[in-house]
Order: structure tokens, then C-alpha cells, then sequence
């Protein structure tokens, strides 16, 4: 067998890194949150759009939301390797909330052709995405955790004690 070129490297370590962002399980999110956003209609989206408008917008913001956070965490899994789950949950947080708050004060007033006065304060703007992001964070880890918990204690629910003991070690194996 011959060895990979350069060009082939770089192919395999792009294609390695973009599997990783993309997940069925982005997809699952990205699917649920879409909907339940368009037919709930938060931060005044009810009133202002009519059904298909709301929900496109907010496929169109909760899929971009994803996609820069997935490249966020992805990256920051790549960089704090080896590092407990709770300080590279810190770290990507931090990082991906006024990148998405940056997003969404872009994106809705192109999609919506409104004026960015209407928008909340940034500050309050960045409440909300840390709220929402860190929900997700929040599901994402107990879905990345527990099972391995029930395995060992045989179903009896127990605390992961993921925030205290696990780290990051292979984060090829990120769940979502």
C-alpha cells in the first residue's frame, strides 16, 4: 500500500473534522428545536411572522447556531484534549456565546428586514443564547454520559460524576 500524499492527508483530516460536526444527532436537534420554534413563536416571532416565515427563519437561525457551534466544540475538543469535560464545556461556551449572539443580531434583522433597534440589548440577547446553548450542552453531555453510568451500576440511577473524573480523551468520539 502506498503512502498518502499530502494532498490526500489533508483530505482525510478535512473529511475527519467535518464528520464530526456533522451528526445525526445535530440533525435530530436541529429538526426538534426548528419546529418547536416556529409553532411557539419566542421572543415575539408569533405575532410578527405568519407560520411558514417564523419557521423558516428560525430553521435558518437554529441551523447556523448549530453549525457554529459544532465547529466551536469540535475545535475546542481538539485543542483542550486530555482536559476535564467540565473546563472544555467552560471553555466552549464562552467562546461560542458572543459568537452566536453576533450571528443572530446579523441574521435577524437580514432575514426579517427589520430594524436592529428592535433587537434586545446584546447583553440580553447573550443571556438567551447562553441559556439555550448551555441546555444543549446540558443534553448533550448526560446523553454522552449516562449510559456508560447505567452499564456499570446495572440501570440504578447514580450522578455522573462526568464533571469531576471524566476528561476529554478521544474526541474523535463526540457524540454531538
Amino acid at each position: 500500500m502506498s503512502k498518502p500524499t499530502v494532498q490526500e492527508q489533508k483530505y482525510n483530516i478535512l473529511m475527519g473534522f467535518f464528520g464530526r460536526v456533522y451528526t445525526p444527532f445535530a440533525v435530530y436537534v436541529w429538526v426538534a428545536i426548528s419546529l418547536a420554534a416556529g409553532f411557539s413563536g419566542p421572543f415575539g416571532t408569533f405575532t410578527a411572522l405568519s407560520f411558514p416565515v417564523r419557521l423558516g427563519y428560525w430553521a435558518v437561525v437554529v441551523g447556523v447556531s448549530i453549525l457554529v457551534g459544532r465547529v466551536v466544540r469540535v475545535t475546542i475538543e481538539q485543542r483542550f484534549e486530555n482536559r476535564p469535560a467540565w473546563l472544555v464545556e467552560v471553555i466552549a461556551l464562552s467562546t461560542m456565546v458572543p459568537i452566536l449572539t453576533a450571528i443572530v443580531s446579523v441574521l435577524t434583522p437580514l432575514l426579517l428586514q427589520v430594524s436592529p433597534d428592535r433587537l434586545p440589548h446584546p447583553g440580553t440577547l447573550a443571556v438567551y443564547v447562553l441559556g439555550i446553548a448551555g441546555f444543549v450542552s446540558a443534553v448533550r453531555l448526560a446523553r454522552r454520559h449516562v449510559p456508560a453510568v447505567a452499564e456499570v451500576t446495572g440501570g440504578a440511577p447514580v450522578a455522573p460524576a462526568c464533571w469531576t473524573g471524566c476528561r476529554v480523551k478521544n474526541a474523535a468520539r463526540s457524540i454531538a
